[in-house]
């Protein structure tokens, strides 16, 4: 008889407590979190101390000549890129945020060596506060962005004629850079006007998503059949991730695998698989992307889908 206040735990069909059972699944769960924890401040600390010599290299990149009937693609921070093809340099997403260390000197000398710099949407990781002194310092590069966006930037000091507004399906060109925004959906409550980016430059055609969530029409009409497309990654339960919970939803990565094979890219390229600032979770992210690639590769073989750190570039020829 139990002399205690609690009842015994009744035996499971080992003969242990069925309790024990939890117990283990919660010790596994606390190791994991450990484990997640430390490898997500092992990666930021990382990614900081050695950012400003991953953005010489990317500065050093752009300084070389183009080749013909190759483009270049250079991964930054995030949702960050540049993107070079017959001498003409184009910024999507750029966010020198702080913590990242770039030095004014740095900051000026790649905004200043692109013709152009489009900007999906305001989130700082996309559209970052402390570039834009340098952007009205410099007198550019182009912005070109959502009106919406465009009205926040000269608010901010940025001079109108630097900044070009387009709605979903318009576009513009600039130079030897056309632009068209595409329709896109961020599904968040505070950016109801993100747009996706369609840049023609030297004959190709890059896409970039933003933090599009929609994974299916009329997102990104006008996309079918880049040469390359950056696709911002997603593919976990908002509402728990808030709580802190290590969850995803496979159902999510079979959704936009289907999306890109409909879209029949020659390259995807993974992008926003870790930023600063969100909880360490995240780190999902990579695991997401391996999974993604192989379902990708299972519906369409011949698209490409390399997976990029900061600093790294693509080099993608005809």
């Amino acid at each position: 008889m139990n002399s205690g206040s609690e009842p015994a735990a009744s035996p499971g069909a080992s003969g242990e407590p069925a309790d024990s059972a939890k117990v283990a699944r919660r010790a596994t769960s606390a190791g994991l979190e450990a484990l997640f924890r430390q490898a997500w401040e092992d990666y930021e600390s990382t990614l900081k101390a050695r950012f400003p010599e991953l953005l010489m290299r990317v500065l050093e990149g752009m300084a070389r000549e183009t080749v013909a009937g190759e483009v270049v693609l250079w991964h930054l921070y995030n949702a960050g890129w540049v993107v070079v093809a017959d001498s003409v340099a184009v910024g999507m997403d750029v966010a020198l945020m702080a913590d990242l260390g770039a030095t004014q000197q740095a900051r000026e000398a790649l905004f200043g060596a692109l013709d152009a710099l489009l900007i999906t949407h305001q989130h700082a990781d996309h559209c970052y506060e402390g570039d834009v002194a340098v952007w009205a310092d410099l007198g550019r590069p182009l912005l070109v962005c959502h009106p919406d966006t465009a009205r926040v930037l000269t608010r901010r000091g940025v001079p109108e004629k630097q900044v070009f507004g387009l709605e979903a399906g318009e576009s513009t060109t600039i130079g030897g850079l056309r632009v068209q925004a595409l329709p896109a959906n961020h599904r968040h409550r505070d950016i109801p006007n993100c747009i996706a980016f369609a840049a023609t430059l030297g004959g190709f055609t890059i896409v970039h998503t933003g933090d599009n969530r929609l994974f299916g029409p009329p997102a990104l009409q006008g996309a079918e059949e880049a040469d390359v497309l950056i696709h911002s990654l997603y593919a976990y339960d908002e509402a728990q991730a808030r709580e802190g919970a290590l969850t995803w939803v496979p159902e999510m990565l079979d959704e936009q695998a289907r999306f890109l094979a409909d879209l029949r890219p020659r390259v995807v390229l993974l992008t926003h698989l870790a930023e600063f600032y969100h909880p360490y979770h995240k780190l999902w992210r990579f695991v997401h992307a391996a999974l993604l690639k192989e379902r990708l590769f299972h519906l369409a073989p011949e698209v490409e889908c390399p997976i990029l750190g900061p600093g790294e570039r693509y080099v993608y020829r005809r």
